[in-house]
């Protein structure tokens, strides 16, 4: 790194561009595409001629655009067989030992990733400004543009080009294409005419800039130690050694006895210039140029204190948006009479008559209503609600994704007004009254539209509505997220396997004694386990935040990894917003309406 940060701060260090460096430039977002240009201002920036004439190739047959939208289709088209088959191979017990509260929490989330995917499909494909990008990079071309005379190159590889690549001379030799098999030798050799046209009096290093991964260019350690382990290396991660073809470095010497050559990826070459201006001290314009060429998981390894503080600044900025703040204003005025006195009744019917091939029509018309304004976002909301209550199984795994889908047409007071919609029916009936037993049809989307910051204000109203009814609950939503004490408590029966005999919620016990093997709250039968099989403290810490309408992160993961099995007629108790902490102990009470 301090070999390469004093070659790329050297004032005669020559830089020459790959046409694939600059089709990046062209797909990249403007303010990285101007850190990189305005990076480039004050040094020896070079591009070959024959990049350039590469670049109008690809910008005549329309390339950048093109690849863009193939990879965005082909990645939607593999996101929608995931999900088909995510829903196809969702199981209860699976899904509640991977971390989620049941099949339908899972699904749920699935589906809204995938209208998440969705939405920023749109966004990547959108090419509204790939005018004015391919017109920056063309105006940065002309005025770095090599003046090579191609003529006597194009000739000279008529003689040796098949002998080079046939003898696996770099660079180029792993290109297929016929009609431009030899592109990378005459950019080389026009960088090679330009530093003997230089008539240079002392040796000058050279970095060429490019995204090309092929090993026609770099040498690259086949193994990579890694906290002491031989690993693959795997350049998304930064774990490649690459550095120019050892060939290229000795002909480089050879033909301009000049200094060294080498190969640059965007990226690393972004990561040296964020690491020298951390070391310097010195102002440091990379932030977006290096979060545009890294995953973003990388980004915290890779990046500078200044950009990791950027970044937790966006992370609380989103955490509340200044929308949802204006939001709790309007919720206010909403009343519980307001919201369930919706009556969404026939179109509810309406849904279970059409035939299935309708019923998605009926709710894009709903939709399409809603953002017309002709249809309130709370009756929308109960509607959603009252179709998943009515048995129509396919309706929570869409929920979430329909709001997804929403949220770029909607205010956010309009989707606040939604989901408060939705949320309230979890836990009151249509005449106002509070639920003995919350909905729990409607749990997995609960608990996923809380974890949501933008929804703080309708589920800071749901909060209000539950204080005013008394409601007695093991976890509140709207109540800021906090930590619920979670306990289990056991008599050690050898064998790496204990015994419960006291589960605590909130300093609540939920475990109850006596209860009859056939009973749904029996512990083996929630479980789908016998005493005998056992099972981990997080099927048990999953099933606890399932019963009980509590985020699972909002428990401890402490006791994730230990063994329990239970006596055969230990139960749960129900939830019951009515009785002291939210919990009854009449396990045999099987009212689970509690209506």
């Amino acid at each position: 790194m301090d070999e390469l940060t004093a070659v790329v701060d050297a004032s005669a260090t020559r830089f020459y561009l790959d046409t694939s460096l600059l089709m990046w430039l062209i797909r990249l977002g403007a303010a990285a595409r101007a850190e990189f240009l305005g990076w480039c201002q004050g040094r020896m920036v070079k591009v070959p001629v024959w990049a350039a004439h590469e670049l109008h190739h690809h910008l005549v047959a329309n390339t950048v655009v093109a690849n863009v939208k193939t990879v965005v289709s082909e990645t939607q088209k593999k996101i929608d067989e995931f999900t088909r088959l995510a829903s196809e191979r969702a199981d209860e017990r699976i899904c509640r030992l991977r971390g989620y509260s049941g099949r339908a929490s899972f699904v749920s989330e699935v589906e809204q990733t995938f209208a998440k995917i969705r939405d920023f499909a749109n966004v990547i494909a959108d090419d509204t400004g790939f005018g004015d990008a391919a017109g920056q990079v063309i105006d940065f071309i002309n005025a770095h543009l090599l003046d090579s005379d191609i003529a006597p190159i194009t000739a000279k590889l008529g003689e040796v080009g098949d002998f080079r690549y046939g003898h696996r001379m770099p660079p180029g030799f792993h290109d297929k294409k016929p009609e431009n098999r030899y592109g990378d030798v005459i950019m080389w050799e026009e960088i090679l005419a330009d530093i003997a046209a230089a008539q240079l009096a002392d040796p000058v290093d050279v970095i060429f800039i490019s995204r090309d991964e092929k090993t026609d260019w770099v040498s690259t350690a086949p193994m990579v130690m890694l906290d002491d382990k031989a690993t693959k290396p795997n350049r998304d991660r930064n774990l490649d050694v690459t550095l120019a073809h050892p060939l290229l470095v000795h002909e480089f010497k050879a033909r301009s006895n000049s200094g060294r050559v080498y190969i640059l990826q965007p990226g690393f070459l972004a990561s040296l210039v964020d690491y020298t201006a951390r070391k310097s001290g010195a102002p440091n314009d990379t932030a977006n140029w290096l979060a545009a060429a890294h995953r973003p998981d990388l980004l915290p390894k890779l990046a500078g204190s200044g950009l990791g503080e950027a970044a937790t600044r966006n992370a609380a900025t989103d955490a509340a948006p200044p929308a949802a703040q204006v939001a709790d204003a309007g919720m206010a005025a909403l009343t519980l009479r307001d919201i369930m006195g919706s009556d969404v009744s026939a179109d509810v019917t309406a849904y279970g008559q059409a035939l299935t091939i309708d019923q998605e029509a009926l709710i894009r018309a709903q939709q399409d209503g809603l953002t017309a304004g002709t249809i309130a976002p709370v009756k929308f909301g109960r509607l959603l609600a009252e179709l998943s209550l009515s048995g129509r199984s396919e309706i929570p795994a869409l929920i979430l994704a329909i709001v997804e889908g929403l949220k770029h047409h909607l205010p956010s007071q309009s989707m606040n007004e939604l989901v408060l919609g939705i949320a309230s029916t979890a836990y009151f009936d249509k005449y106002s009254h509070l639920l003995k037993r919350p909905r729990e049809e409607l749990r997995a989307t609960v608990l996923s539209l809380e974890a949501d910051a933008r929804y703080r204000p309708a589920f800071s109203r749901l909060r209000d509505f539950l204080d005013e009814a008394t409601a007695e609950l093991p976890y509140t939503p709207g109540s800021g997220r906090q930590k619920v004490k979670f306990k289990l408590d056991a008599i050690d029966g050898g064998s790496g396997r204990r015994t419960l005999r006291d589960v605590r919620i909130a300093d609540q016990p939920v475990l109850v004694d006596a209860v009859p093997q056939t009973s749904k709250r029996n512990l083996s039968n929630l479980l789908s386990k016998r005493p005998a099989d056992g099972c981990s403290g997080k099927e048990i810490r999953m099933l606890v935040a399932d019963e009980y309408f509590i985020p699972p992160d909002l428990l401890s993961d402490e006791l994730d990894g230990k063994k329990y099995t239970w006596m055969p007629d230990a139960g749960l108790a129900l939830l019951d917003t009515t009785s002291d902490g939210g919990l009854s102990a009449l396990a045999e009470e099987e009212d689970t309406n509690g209506e």
